[in-house]
Parts: structure tokens; sequence; C-alpha cells
């Protein structure tokens, strides 16, 4: 069976720069799943684009030729969750990246401002309904972070998604170290040099905003499945996450913020 990858694209994890690098990485096809009316779902075989319009067809294409009995790399990459395909390719495994959670959140939440700003009102009914009811809200930053409708996106990303069909988590932190993974494991073309694609959209850093604690507290109560205080606690644990692992399956690092992070999701006990 040809080497297949479901590369979930969780909002404001390197997602475009990790899709664009793909395209430059060799696989043999790689389809960009961003839903049927999106713009940004696209086929590529071999690096050229096909002339596909639906997304029946583009599915249907990467789905027959991922499961030839050849060699190969066949990538979908996007916004879907876990669970979505999760029964229609049986050998396709996954890997997504992580970010640490209020610095997502605070990125995610710029980035929607700035569309607001230059998006025609008469385009809404294209947008998904969290884009349109952030639309309707225009919330503070507070109001967006503490929303059960925003919330916790990283686990609702990968929630219910087996442990044995994750391949490997890229960490946003840890760029460079992580891209050196991808690369080898999915044995990507190494000599593409991965700076180029970064995104350089402008963004204010938490820094630079000063929340105060009281802030900080009440965002990490909110967003609790995404187990935000984790990552301000790595290496105080003896072992991963993974019961079945001697080191951290996304980053090598004993005790890994995210994998105790997305623990819940993924329902093992790291206890």
């Amino acid at each position: 069976m040809m080497k297949t990858i479901f590369s979930i694209h969780i909002p404001k994890t390197a997602g475009s720069f990790f899709g664009r690098f793909l395209l430059h990485g060799s696989p043999k096809v790689l389809l960009y799943n961003y839903g049927p009316v999106n713009d940004a779902s696209k086929l590529f075989l071999n690096g050229e684009e096909l002339p596909l319009d639906s997304h029946e067809e583009r599915w249907n294409f990467f789905k027959n030729i991922s499961s030839r009995d050849e060699k190969g790399l066949a990538v979908m990459h996007g916004h879907f969750t876990g669970s979505s395909f999760l029964n229609e390719i049986a050998h396709a495994m996954y890997i997504f990246w992580v970010r640490e959670p209020i610095d997502r959140l605070f990125s995610h939440y710029q980035y929607w401002k700035r569309q607001m700003q230059f998006q025609d009102p008469s385009a809404e009914k294209n947008l998904g309904q969290k884009r349109q009811l952030f639309r309707k809200m225009n919330p503070t930053f507070e109001q967006f972070a503490c929303s059960p409708h925003f919330s916790n996106r990283q686990s609702d990303f990968v929630r219910n998604l087996p442990l044995n069909r994750i391949l490997n988590i890229g960490i946003f932190e840890n760029l460079s170290s992580s891209m050196e993974r991808f690369s080898e494991e999915l044995e990507l073309n190494s000599n593409v040099e991965y700076n180029n694609f970064i995104n350089s959209s402008p963004s204010s850093s938490l820094e630079e905003m000063k929340f105060s604690d009281d802030l900080i507290k009440k965002i990490y109560q909110q967003n609790s499945e995404d187990k935000l205080g984790m990552y301000f606690r790595i290496g105080r644990r003896e072992r991963c996450a993974a019961p079945s692992r001697a080191s951290c399956l996304a980053c090598g690092w004993r005790s890994c913020w995210a994998c105790m992070a997305l623990a819940p999701a993924l329902h093992y006990d790291y206890d």
C-alpha cells in the first residue's frame, strides 16, 4: 500500500506553512482539503495540479491512488477532524501540529479580526459557522478565548483519534526539530529550505499584550481540555503520557507538554 498520511491543520499551529512545505517536499499525491467551497482545496499529482473541480472527485482520486500497491507518499492536508476520515483509509496515519494554547488563541483571534476588516459582508454565507458567529459577536479577546464556541480547539480536532494511528506531532515552538522529524519520517525532499514557507503575517506578542494573571488563569480554566497549564510544566513528569513509549512520540523529550495536553482528547492516562 502507498504510505498515506492525514495531516490535520489545526488553525494557527503552523499548518499553512506546513502545507506549503508539503507541496515542495515531493509527495506523489497531495490533497489540500479545506472543504467543498474553499478555493484552497486542490489536488496535486507529482507536483502538478489536477483540474478536478468537485470535492468528491478530488477525494475519490486521492482514496483510489492511496490504495494502490505501489511505493510513494499520499498526503491529505487541511481543516478536518481526526474522526472525520478515521474509517475511510484503514492504513492511513495522522500527523498534526500543536501550539502553546494561549498563544494559539491570540493568534487565531488576531487573524479573524484582520479578516473582518477586509471581508465583504455579502460573502458571509460562505463562511464556516464559527466564523459567522465570530462576525456577529465581534468579541474581545477575553470573550473569544473563554467562549465555549472557540475554546479547546486543539482537543476538538484530535478528539477520539486512536493513539496507534498517530505517526507524529509537530511542536510549533520547536519548529526546526519538528521539521527534521517530519522530513525524515515522510521521506520528503530534505533540500527544501523550510524557512521560505513560514507565514510572515503581522502579530503582536503575548509579552506586548501584558495580559493580567487573572485573565490568564481564567483562560486556562475555560480551556481545560487543551490543558493550558501543561506548557509550563515541561520536564516535571518522569515519563511520557504515552504508556508504551520511552519518550514522547511528538518530540523525543520526556514529559512533553503536548502529549500531556492531548491525553484527555486521545483517551489515555498519564498517571
